[in-house]
């Protein structure tokens, strides 16, 4: 593994692209600790720290002279990002779930599969609009920013499989972020009334 003591090192979370546990994971092996940031007062330049956000703007706060790498965590089905973050908004708020994760009781578990058979949703157009312009924006804020440093891109659909991540060292590795959050049993076509016509408004964004 390449010597990454002395190096800042930042993660970018998209929500619902298997982040947490690909960051949690991360923190481990480099043996830097998770600091979640939300507020930009609360960054940090400590190469002790695995830095991690959800606010693409802290891209700007990234400075030169600690010698940075930069990794972000996205999605290529922007369709399945997207429905898997209004369910969450929905089940956080009626059911006090936020994800299904290694500690998750059958109960719960139970509670989530009743909850969507129960509770059929149809998803805006204007819905699908913000989520485009969220995600248009955190790409513009990555190619105009991020290219000044070393920077690699994980994607959720990757993160199951082993995975080479040259810029930190690691070959053919699997991280094992099922040991973090848990995949579920497909349900997002039955749950969502209008999938087909959400995944063509989205595909017609090209994000």
């Amino acid at each position: 593994m390449i010597d990454l003591a002395n190096r800042q090192i930042w993660m970018f979370r998209e929500p619902r692209s298997g982040s947490t546990g690909l960051t949690t994971a991360l923190s481990t092996l480099l043996n830097k600790r998770f600091l979640f940031v939300e507020n930009k007062k609360d960054i940090i330049y400590d190469s002790s720290v695995l830095i991690n956000t959800h606010h693409f703007m802290f891209l700007h706060a990234v400075k030169e002279e600690h010698n940075p790498i930069l990794l972000r965590c996205t999605r290529r089905n922007r369709t399945e990002q997207m429905l898997s973050s209004k369910t969450l908004a929905l089940t956080r708020k009626d059911i006090k779930l936020y994800n299904i994760e290694d500690h998750t009781t059958p109960e719960q578990l139970e509670e989530f599969n009743t909850y969507l058979k129960k509770n059929n949703k149809s998803i805006s157009k204007l819905d699908v609009f913000k989520f485009a312009m969220e995600k248009k924006t955190e790409n513009f804020l990555w190619d105009k920013l991020a290219s000044k440093f070393d920077n690699h891109v994980f994607y959720y659909e990757d993160l199951t499989n082993n995975i080479d991540i040259p810029i930190l060292g690691m070959y053919n590795i699997n991280l094992e972020i099922d040991k973090y959050t848990k995949k579920i049993p497909e349900y997002k076509k039955e749950f969502y009334t209008n999938y087909d016509s959400v995944k063509e408004w989205i595909d017609k964004c090209s994000i």
